[in-house]
């Protein structure tokens, strides 16, 4: 889901179906609030059999979309800031696919050794200038000091159109 509205008066719309693993069909509504007090914001997912998935304290990062204006050309922004400590914003610009319509998009995180650490985007993306926030402590791993790498793959009609990787450094 995607909050169109404000965080006082959210107003969710469905992006995708699947969202961290869970497959949340159109059967349920997302309900950012502070369950227990602690000033962390907490997410509740519903799903189709009435269960309900709850995430105490979990960082709720989103996609951005800064400009809604037609870059002429595929970017891949320097993260910032650079070195970061816990968080850094990740910014990139998709100009109009040559046949138009969205395209696939993904935001991968790479540690030094090559290993896939997350995925910060995977969805079907227009054309715009789009921000994305990384928390090094979005997930129990709790990620060590050291540099990872971001890359940014766009496909269109099943062929890779651009590919970038740069460097970011996490300093705790």
């Amino acid at each position: 889901y995607r909050n169109n509205g404000t965080i006082s008066t959210p107003n969710f719309q469905i992006v995708t179906n699947n969202y961290a693993g869970i497959n949340v069909f159109f059967n349920s509504t997302p309900v950012i609030i502070d369950i227990n007090g602690d000033s962390d914001k907490d997410l509740f997912v519903g799903n189709v059999k009435g269960g309900i998935y709850f995430y105490e304290n979990w960082d709720v990062f989103g996609i951005n979309i800064l400009s809604n204006e037609v870059p002429s050309q595929y970017r891949l922004f320097q993260n910032y800031p650079n070195p970061f400590n816990p968080i850094t914003k990740i910014r990139f610009s998709l100009p109009n696919p040559s046949e138009g319509g969205a395209q696939a998009v993904k935001l991968v995180i790479y540690d030094v050794l090559g290993r896939e650490v997350e995925t910060l985007v995977s969805e079907q993306l227009n054309a715009g200038t789009y921000e994305v926030d990384w928390s090094a402590f979005r997930n129990a791993s709790n990620y060590p000091s050291g540099i990872y790498f971001y890359q940014l793959i766009v496909n269109s009609e099943q062929l890779t159109v651009f590919k970038e990787t740069k460097k970011m450094m996490l300093v705790k």
